[in-house]
């Protein structure tokens, strides 16, 4: 999401982004990246048709390197429990740790998670060629 665009998206709501506490928070370089973030998905930008690298995804969930009496681990999981890879557990831990906050609010917590709320539409809607609003 643009600078442009998330000046827009907080000023339909009334919320100002004259936010310095935020900076100070989690830092202008950081605040300026977490802005511009823009959703992984090699997989898409790829052309051709190549076998999927079990080996490659597998390793990308620390839950399955889990070990029972010498052995891998089964996960035979529904649709309440499923295992979850490591770029989902470093996004949610970054949240807890600089977002962690009600919506809309005035402090820099707030601010932080709606920008996360921000980039994550628009990043859903950059997915299925929509607006994000």
């Amino acid at each position: 999401m643009s600078e442009e665009q998330l000046t827009s998206f907080y000023h339909a709501r009334g919320i100002s982004m004259e936010a310095p506490d935020c900076e100070k928070l989690i830092g202008p370089d950081n605040l300026a990246s977490h802005r511009e973030t823009k959703m992984s998905t090699p997989a898409l930008q790829e052309t051709g048709s190549k076998p999927l690298d079990s080996t490659w995804v597998r390793a990308q969930f620390p839950s399955l390197k889990l070990q029972v009496n010498g052995q891998p681990a089964a996960f035979l999981d529904g649709p309440a429990g499923t295992q979850v890879p490591k770029q989902v557990i470093d996004a949610v831990q970054n949240y807890f740790l600089t977002a962690n906050a009600n919506t809309c609010g005035s402090f820099a917590t707030s601010r932080a998670n709606d920008a996360t709320i921000a980039s994550a539409r628009a990043a859903m809607a950059d997915f299925f060629h929509c607006d994000p609003v």
